[in-house]
């Protein structure tokens, strides 16, 4: 009955969903590998055939058994003999480079080249890395990689690995390690935050050309969206272990993906803070520009009950309290963390502040100018709604509990 058993019972779309997981542990598992591509070719997917093929053939060159992988991946000439599916490109290159190393001086062409002419002998061809030609032909798109010297980007394209999401499925989940970087070179993902009661909702949007999972990959943090793909994503990914050595020589693209990780974090500050998320993407990119970064270390005062000031705040990262002066003592009115703002009757109604705001961790944060926000509320009437709203219910909860 093979490795899949009983695939076609009704528990078929379990035993699959279990061999793609046991693929991607053991990508030079041959047989494995075999069994999963006919599988799909039963169910008429032939673009996941190849990916399985393209996966098994690298992880097989990787391990020095080019033999073995010039036979896995001409099946790709079986499954698409015109050339029609994007991937079968990358695959036929994996094929010519396991055929060289495999000493093979004439690799077959596909049989959908046009034939070649009779020509005098020529130079060897150069051995072809799928990695290495993907990445450069991402790179016309990627401004992450605009740039990169020719030895760095070689170095880069050899740590890289090709990911398929289908449409529908998670690349990476919200509060999962730190992994990957990825390259988006076809398709569309998704991001999605949850909010303090769990709920969950979308934040933007990563189109081909961009970056993913960049915040996670830099800092080593946890991540801090889920992301799906809305239809089939091809990315590439890189590993920050294997990036480290690289990025060390290399200090100008560290610090251009840097660059994109703050601006990303910000825009996702906003996309997910209660007052500011009704807002588009230009808009938000708005407000970060007239944004200012703060940060403060544990017991340091970030806004003092009774001070003439009208900045408005929004957290970034950490946790502050909020307390009141009551009967000669301090009462704990609230505890803040990232996404919540603080501030906005001062800013909006030029009055004293009401409470002291002090941090419990470190913690950063972006002050926004008395005028500024009066700007950004004029233009979008849903953050005037939230603002307001917002200091209704503060106002009420401060006065129960003064009054306890």
């Amino acid at each position: 009955m093979g490795l899949f058993g009983g695939l076609k019972s009704s528990g078929k779309s379990a035993r699959l969903d279990d061999a793609k997981k046991r693929h991607m542990a053991e990508p030079a598992n041959v047989a494995l590998a075999t069994a999963l591509v006919d599988a799909y070719l039963d169910a008429g997917n032939r673009a996941s055939a190849i990916d399985v093929l393209a996966r098994t053939g690298s992880a097989l060159q990787r391990a020095g058994r080019a033999p073995e992988a010039s036979t896995v991946l001409s099946r790709v000439q079986q499954i698409d003999p015109k050339g029609e599916l994007p991937s079968t490109f990358l695959a036929l290159h994996m094929l010519r480079e396991a055929q060289g190393a495999a000493g093979k001086a004439t690799p077959t062409p596909p049989p959908f080249a046009p034939a070649a002419p009779p020509a005098a002998p020529a130079a060897p061809e150069p051995a072809f890395s799928p990695e290495r030609e993907a990445i450069r032909a991402a790179s016309a798109a990627h401004p992450a990689l605009h740039g990169v010297p020719a030895g760095i980007l070689g170095a880069l394209v050899e740590q890289l690995s090709l990911v398929v999401t289908e449409a529908g499925a998670e690349l990476f989940r919200e509060g999962d390690g730190g992994g990957a970087l990825h390259f988006v070179i076809s398709g569309e993902l998704a991001a999605f935050g949850r909010d303090g009661a769990g709920r969950e909702s979308p934040v933007g949007k990563i189109a081909a050309g961009e970056l993913a999972g960049e915040i996670s990959f830099l800092t080593g943090s946890p991540r801090s969206v889920t992301v799906r793909a809305t239809r089939r994503t091809e990315t590439l990914a890189l590993a920050p272990a294997a990036a480290e050595p690289i990025l060390n020589r290399y200090r100008k693209l560290r610090d251009a993906w840097e660059q994109v990780a703050r601006r990303r974090a910000l825009d996702l500050m906003l996309a997910r803070s209660r007052v500011f998320r009704t807002l588009t993407p230009d808009e938000r990119e708005h407000v970060i520009k007239r944004m200012m970064p703060l940060s403060a270390r544990p017991g340091d005062v970030l806004a003092r009950e009774g001070a003439a000031e009208t900045d408005f705040f929004l957290l970034k990262s950490g946790q502050v309290e909020v307390t009141a002066a009551s009967g000669g003592r301090q009462v704990l009115l609230a505890i803040l963390e990232p996404y919540d703002c603080f501030g906005e009757s001062s800013a909006l109604n030029a009055v004293p502040r009401n409470a002291t705001v002090t941090a419990i961790t470190d913690v950063e944060y972006y002050a926004l100018r008395k005028a500024d926000l009066g700007e950004i509320v004029r233009r979008n009437p849903a953050v005037k709604s939230e603002l307001a709203a917002l200091q209704m219910e503060r106002f009420v909860e401060a006065a129960r509990l003064l009054a306890e």
